[in-house]
């Protein structure tokens, strides 16, 4: 009569009761040890990807801000440049400007006759040529030459006698004004009774004056 086997084979390994017992408590064991590294891993896994996210939009943040830091002084530097070149190029009458002024001009012609001098170097000299050139074409009687007695002007000025002639002159300002080309008006003590429209030109705005 056989004895019956208090052992079962696993694998390579004779399994007793009592080492049953014993592996099976160290894989309950193992079981629970893994469920908590599952779920410390996930927990990890999850919070560190939403910290990696924060770091992300940090630097996209960062980088935005260095980008719209890097165009304002972009920006700021073409406005710098505009503006320089704006000072150094002479003061021309265009195409348009040029026809506005004859068009805005030949409605104030009264008959008088116009004196257009400059006070201000050579590219005064320029501009008050071309805008003498206009005049005549408006049907001005026009003298253009160089200013003896104002030693600098800045801008153009359309010149009065004191106490006479303002409203005039302040008409050809605006005229001046809407064909584009900056005008001003001042009074000039040294103009004569005989009704005249003086017009002097002076250094271009911003220009250093000698």
């Amino acid at each position: 009569m056989s004895q019956k086997s208090d052992a079962i084979r696993f694998l390579l390994f004779d399994v007793t009761p009592a080492s049953a017992d014993h592996w099976f408590n160290i894989a309950n064991i193992a079981l629970v040890i893994g469920a908590f590294l599952v779920a410390i891993g996930t927990y990890g896994s999850i919070k560190m990807g939403s910290i990696r996210e924060h770091f992300a939009d940090e630097r996209m943040k960062a980088n935005e801000a260095l980008a719209a830091t890097a165009n304002a002084t972009a920006e700021r530097l073409r406005q710098e440049n505009l503006k320089l070149l704006d000072r150094l190029r002479p003061r021309t009458l265009g195409q348009e400007e040029n026809r506005l002024l004859i068009s805005e001009m030949k409605a104030l012609n009264d008959g008088r006759p116009a004196v257009v001098v400059w006070a201000g170097g050579a590219e005064a000299e320029n501009y008050a040529e071309q805008i003498g050139r206009a005049l005549e074409r408006a049907g001005f009687r026009t003298t253009v030459g160089a200013n003896i007695t104002i030693m600098s002007a800045r801008g153009v000025v359309i010149a009065h006698r004191k106490g006479e002639d303002e409203d005039y002159a302040s008409r050809v300002a605006a005229a001046f004004n809407r064909a584009g080309v900056q005008a001003g008006v001042g009074e000039l003590d040294r103009l004569d009774n005989t009704p005249l429209l003086y017009i002097v030109v002076g250094y271009k705005e911003g220009d250093p004056t000698p």
